[in-house]
C-alpha cells in the first residue's frame, strides 16, 4: 500500500485539490474575461491529473509499464472522478451546479493527456 501512495502521491493531492475546489464556492476564482474560460481550465486542470496518473504507473511498475495501459487507467480514472463531481455539484451542492460542458471538458483534457503519450516520444521517454 506505502508503493502505491508513493507512486501516485502527485495524483493524490492534485485530486484532493480538484474535489475541494469543485465542492466550495466559485465566486471567489477569478478567471479570464472570456467566454468559457472555465472550460479551459477544467480542461487544463483534468490534463494536469492524467498526466499524473500515468507517471504514478510508471514510478509504480518501475518505468516498466505499457503506455497504453497507463494511459486508459488514467482516463479512466480521470473521467470517473470528472462525472463523480459533476454529479455531487448538481445533486449535493447548493452552491453548485453540474455542467454537462464542464464534464466534456474534463474527458478531452483527459484524451488529451493519452494523446501526448501516444504521439510524443519525449512524454513516452517518463515512462521507460
Amino acid at each position: 500500500m506505502l508503493k502505491v501512495i508513493r507512486a501516485f502521491w502527485p495524483a493524490i493531492i492534485w485530486s484532493l485539490v480538484i474535489i475541494f475546489l469543485s465542492t466550495t464556492s466559485g465566486d471567489n476564482l477569478s478567471l479570464p474575461p472570456f467566454k468559457n474560460a472555465d472550460k479551459l481550465a477544467h480542461l487544463g486542470v483534468y490534463y494536469i491529473l492524467s498526466v499524473l496518473i500515468i507517471i504514478g504507473f510508471s514510478w509504480y511498475r518501475n518505468k516498466q509499464h505499457q503506455t497504453r495501459r497507463a494511459v486508459w487507467l488514467a482516463l479512466i480514472a480521470s473521467v470517473i472522478l470528472g462525472g463523480m463531481l459533476e454529479i455531487v455539484q448538481e445533486y449535493f451542492l447548493g452552491s453548485r451546479a453540474g455542467d454537462i460542458l464542464d464534464f466534456f471538458a474534463n474527458t478531452l483534457g483527459s484524451f488529451f493527456a493519452g494523446l501526448t503519450f501516444y504521439v510524443f516520444k519525449p512524454a513516452r521517454r517518463l515512462l521507460k
